[in-house]
């Protein structure tokens, strides 16, 4: 039985820099929002913008879903532990930056229309990049290997 360390300052680092702005961002967009301190009055892009937007961004986390299944089809077949690590940062870059930029774009959203299902699309980015921390059960579901010891 061989045991792999993996160094999670990196992916720490990662986490928190993607985490923390979608955090404020949610918390700053509903305080302005709920305040009052917008208002678009000749700007109309619920019907117009709005949906159109979303439509993208649906289709765009179909393509990123299909395109880091792939990338990690790559980690799994690299031939040394140390090769399969560099390539699965990249990996969690991709996902924790995508989280980020979807929160970013439903936000936007939710300022231009001030509509709370907007602002419930960010906080669902929000929710679930949380189960992309990095921590023993991550990277053994993610890299499928039971021999992990975190340093």
């Amino acid at each position: 039985m061989e045991l792999f360390t993996i160094d999670t300052k990196t992916f720490k680092n990662i986490f928190l820099q993607c985490s923390v702005p979608m955090w404020l961002i949610v918390v700053a967009s509903f305080i302005i929002v709920n305040n009052g301190y917008i208002s678009l009055p000749n700007f109309d892009p619920q019907h117009k913008y709005s949906w159109p937007i979303l439509l993208g961004m649906v289709v765009l986390a179909v393509i990123y879903a299909y395109a880091r299944k792939r990338q990690l089809n790559v980690v799994y077949e690299q031939e040394t532990f140390e090769l399969e690590m560099k390539k699965y940062e990249n990996v969690y870059r991709l996902t924790m930056g995508w989280y980020l930029f979807s929160c970013v774009v439903s936000i936007a959203l939710y300022l231009f229309t001030t509509r709370t299902m907007f602002l419930i699309f960010a906080l669902y980015d929000v929710v679930v990049s949380l189960q992309y921390y990095p921590g023993k059960s991550l990277f053994k579901r993610e890299l499928r290997n039971d021999e992990i010891i975190l340093q």
